[in-house]
C-alpha cells in the first residue's frame, strides 16, 4: 500500500510538472525538429571538421573499440594528426546511434543522421537548462526570451546539425550555469553540488576551449562555501562537497585523460604528442610552429587587420555556413548586432543607475563572472589562432553563448525598466520574435540555395 502511494505521488508530481512545462517542451520539441532540418540541409562537405570526426565514428562502428589516436588508419593527411587525441564523446555516442541505425537500415543519409543524433539532442537539452536557469533569475516572459533567443541562434542551430563536439561544450556549459544559479539561490544544497558535478564532467569530456568555466566554476564555489561570510559553511561539510564533486568528475572523465598518459607518455591532454604529428606529418602549410615574427604588430594586425580574426570570428560566431564560405544575409548579423548593442546600453545603464538592485539578486551577482566566462573562450582562441591553425571561427567561441545570452537577456531587461515611455513590451517582443524567425528562415534558404540549388 504504501508503495502504491508512493507511486501514486510521484506520478501527479510527474503530471503537475509536464502541465506546468508543456509550452517549453513543445518549444523543444520544434527545436529538435529544426535542427533536424539543419542535420537533412548540411552535407558533410560542408560541415566544418565533421569528416575528420567521422573518421572516428565510422573507425569505431567498424573495429568495435575506441581507436588509438596516432592510428594512421584516422590520421587526417593535411594536420598530420587525428582528433581521438582530445575528448570525442559525440563521436563515440554516434557510434552507438550509428551502428543501431546501419542494423535497421542501408540509407547513408539516415544513418549519418543517427550519427549526428547525439550532438542535435545535445543541442536540445542545452535549451532545457538554459529555460530552467533563465526561470529562476528572469521573469517568465524574459526566461522565453532567452531560451528563444539561444535556441534559434543561428550559428548554434547550424552546429547542433553535424557531428561536432562544440554543442556538447554549450550543453557542459548550460548545465553548469544551471548549478551556479541554483547554488547562489539554495547556498549549494545537494542537487545544485550534483548538477555542477555532471556539468563539469561532460565540460571535462567536451572541448578545450570550454575550460574556463570549470576554473571559474571551482573560483565562484569555494568562493560561496569557504571565502564569503553569508555562505561560508564548516570546512568538513564544504570539504565532503569538494570530494563529492571531483569523485564524480574523475568517474565520468578522468578515463580518458588515464587512457592518454598511458598510450603517450604522459601527455594527459594529447597536445603535445598531436603538435609532433603535425609538424612531421602534416601539409606544408600547418608546418609552422607559430606565426611569422611573432611580434606585437604581427598579432594586431591578425586580431585587427583587414578583414581581422576580431571581425570574422564575430560574424561567423553569429551566422555563416558550410565551410565557412556561405554567408547569412547582411540583416541577419546586423540585426543580432544591434540586439547585443542594446543589450550593452542596458548593462552600463544598470551598473551606472543600479535601477532595480536589490540584495540577493542573482542575476547581478553572476554577471560579472559570466563576462569572465565569455572572455576566456576569446582569449584561448586567439592564442590558438596565433600559435597554431590560424584559423578565426566563431564555433571555437560557441561555449561563451550560454552567457552572453544571459547577460544579454539581462541587459535588455534593465533597459526596458530605464525606459519608462515603453508602456508595453509585447509588442516589441512581437516584433523581436518575428525578426529572430525571419533571420533564421533566411539563413536557411541561404544555405539551400548556395549548396543545392542547380548552377545557372
Amino acid at each position: 500500500m504504501t508503495t502504491l502511494r508512493g507511486l501514486t505521488h510521484v506520478s501527479e508530481r510527474v503530471g503537475a510538472a509536464l502541465d506546468r512545462n508543456r509550452a517549453i517542451l513543445l518549444f523543444l520539441g520544434l527545436s529538435f525538429a529544426l535542427y533536424s532540418a539543419w542535420s537533412f540541409l548540411t552535407p558533410t562537405a560542408y560541415a566544418p571538421d565533421e569528416a575528420m570526426r567521422l573518421t572516428l565514428v565510422h573507425y569505431m562502428m567498424d573495429h568495435g573499440r575506441l581507436p588509438a589516436a596516432d592510428d594512421p588508419m584516422i590520421r587526417e593527411p593535411n594536420w598530420g594528426f587525428s582528433y581521438a587525441f582530445f575528448p570525442f564523446t559525440p563521436q563515440i555516442l554516434g557510434a552507438i546511434t550509428g551502428n543501431i541505425a546501419s542494423w535497421l537500415t542501408s540509407s547513408p543519409w539516415l544513418i549519418l543522421y543517427a550519427i549526428r543524433l547525439p550532438v542535435i539532442v545535445s543541442g536540445v537539452v542545452s535549451g532545457w537548462f538554459l529555460w530552467l536557469t533563465s526561470s529562476q533569475i528572469f521573469s517568465r516572459r524574459g526566461a522565453w526570451f532567452a531560451t528563444v533567443l539561444f535556441m534559434t541562434w543561428p550559428q548554434f542551430a547550424f552546429l547542433a546539425g553535424y557531428s561536432n563536439v562544440d554543442t556538447f561544450a554549450v550543453l557542459a556549459t548550460t548545465v553548469i550555469l544551471y548549478s551556479w544559479v541554483r547554488g547562489l539561490k539554495t547556498s549549494w544544497d545537494l542537487r545544485s553540488n550534483c548538477a555542477l558535478a555532471i556539468g563539469l564532467g561532460l565540460l571535462a569530456i567536451s572541448y578545450y576551449n570550454a575550460f574556463g568555466w570549470g576554473l571559474l566554476s571551482g573560483a565562484l564555489w569555494l568562493w560561496c562555501n569557504a571565502v564569503r561570510r553569508s555562505t561560508r559553511r564548516p570546512g568538513r561539510t564544504w570539504s565532503a562537497s569538494a570530494a563529492l564533486i571531483c569523485a564524480c568528475v574523475a568517474s565520468m572523465a578522468g578515463w580518458f585523460y588515464l587512457r592518454n598518459m598511458l598510450m603517450f607518455d604522459g601527455d594527459a591532454l594529447g597536445l603535445r604528442t598531436a603538435e609532433a604529428l603535425r609538424l612531421t606529418y602534416g601539409a606544408d602549410i600547418v608546418q609552422v610552429g607559430q606565426r611569422a615574427g611573432s611580434t606585437w604588430w604581427s598579432f594586431t594586425e591578425m586580431v585587427f587587420g583587414d578583414p581581422g580574426w576580431l571581425a570574422t570570428s564575430y560574424e561567423t560566431f553569429i551566422a555563416r555556413f558550410g565551410n565557412m564560405t556561405v554567408f547569412a544575409p547582411a540583416f541577419v548579423v546586423q540585426f543580432y548586432s544591434a540586439l547585443l548593442i542594446a543589450a550593452c546600453l542596458g548593462l552600463l545603464v544598470r551598473v551606472i543607475v543600479r535601477h532595480g538592485h536589490k540584495s540577493g539578486d542573482t542575476v547581478a551577482a553572476i554577471a560579472p563572472w559570466l563576462f569572465v566566462g565569455i572572455l576566456v573562450p576569446l582569449a584561448l582562441s586567439v592564442y590558438r589562432s596565433y600559435t597554431s591553425d590560424f584559423q578565426a571561427q566563431g564555433r571555437y567561441l560557441m561555449s561563451a553563448l550560454p552567457g552572453l545570452v544571459l547577460l544579454s537577456t539581462h541587459g535588455l531587461v534593465s533597459l526596458r525598466r530605464a525606459l519608462p515611455a515603453i508602456t508595453s513590451v509585447r509588442p516589441v517582443l512581437i516584433c523581436v520574435y518575428g525578426a529572430l524567425t525571419l533571420a533564421h528562415a533566411a539563413c536557411m534558404y541561404t544555405v539551400f540555395i548556395t549548396l543545392f540549388a542547380p548552377a545557372s
